[in-house]
């Protein structure tokens, strides 16, 4: 996938791309990348239309592993309601895949 917040006064530095590849229909393992140099390494787990996503991040100007929660809602297939827990930090939002 590709993940810029450009178009919402981010910086291209936060751009991120991810690969990753399914271990059962319902697990997902990610490894992500963005132009800072900061790593992700991640899992997602389904069920029932939601979607429990856990990711530790180090690299770029982070001194320690940060870890990360989010849960989704599929709005409809291609669209999800997102809650970003993070170290200090919470984020309610939209994901949309094309």
């Amino acid at each position: 996938t590709f993940d810029t917040e450009l178009f919402s006064g981010g910086e291209a530095s936060t751009t991120q791309f991810t690969i990753g590849k399914y271990l059962s229909p319902d697990l997902l393992v990610t490894y992500s990348l963005d132009l800072g140099g900061r790593q992700a390494l991640g899992a997602e787990y389904r069920v029932d239309g939601l979607r429990l996503r856990v990711e530790s991040e180090l690299g770029g100007d982070l001194l320690e592993p940060q870890v990360r929660f989010a849960l989704l809602y599929a709005i409809r297939p291609d669209l999800d309601l997102i809650l970003n827990l993070r170290t200090g930090e919470m984020r309610l939002g939209l994901e949309w895949r094309f």
